[in-house]
């Protein structure tokens, strides 16, 4: 459905539920990336970004030899989607992931943190 490359971790959230804030890098051809401004960006996800990465979507990151590791979306927030997060001012979603708990999980959030994954994409399963 929706296939997001680079994600890359930004840091914890505690609420609503504990879990791993991730940004995401958008297609350049998807409607927010062309957005210029904050309070566009924040009606297109109030209004019609919905399917995006909504609250309880499954998701899984997939990347070249490592098994594949599944989270849902358990925090977003309009304001934290619509923000801009990096120096060539490309919208970067960001939303909390709750990882399903073990081994590969762990291996994939210790190489997140270290920067974002190339070649490696987010997927909305559902």
């Amino acid at each position: 459905r929706n296939v997001f490359r680079d994600p890359a971790v930004l840091g914890v959230c505690f609420k609503p539920r504990p879990c791993i804030m991730v940004s995401i890098s958008l297609p350049p051809t998807h409607r927010a990336a062309r957005l210029r401004t904050k309070e566009q960006r924040v009606e297109f996800w109030s209004s019609y970004g919905h399917g995006t990465l909504p609250a309880d979507a499954l998701v899984c990151l997939a990347s070249p030899g490592w098994p594949l590791v599944f989270a849902t979306v358990v925090r977003r927030d309009v304001q934290e989607v619509a923000e801009l997060r990096n120096l060539l001012l490309e919208e970067q979603p960001m939303v909390g992931l709750a990882f399903e708990p073990g081994q590969d999980a762990d291996h994939v959030l210790q190489a997140m943190a270290r920067g974002p994954l190339i070649n490696t994409v987010l997927l909305q399963v559902r």
